[in-house]
């Protein structure tokens, strides 16, 4: 800590590390036909290949990072800093 403040470096890189290895493992969850689980739960490998299936693909892939990422890094920290922060210059 210094005159002008801290600023941890730690724990967020600890929650993108565990967020990297979750996309990690997600990467390599697929089933015997090539699918994701995510793309199954969404329907996708039912879907007709072509430009709307990859869109949709996308769509999937999207939805499924921000919300993995919402929950391993975001949530938690913000849960931490309503628990035990208290007010800093960056955030009052």
């Amino acid at each position: 800590m210094t005159a002008r403040g801290n600023f941890p470096l730690v724990w967020p890189i600890l929650y993108f590390v565990f967020f990297a290895v979750m996309v990690v493992w997600l990467f390599v969850q697929k089933d015997a036909a090539g699918t994701w689980p995510h793309e199954r739960l969404f329907g996708v490998h039912r879907m007709a290949s072509g430009a709307k299936r990859e869109f949709v693909r996308f769509l999937v892939w999207s939805l499924t990072m921000n919300v993995m990422f919402w929950f391993i890094y975001n949530l938690p920290t913000c849960l931490l800093r309503v628990a035990f922060g208290g007010s800093s210059t960056l955030v009052p």
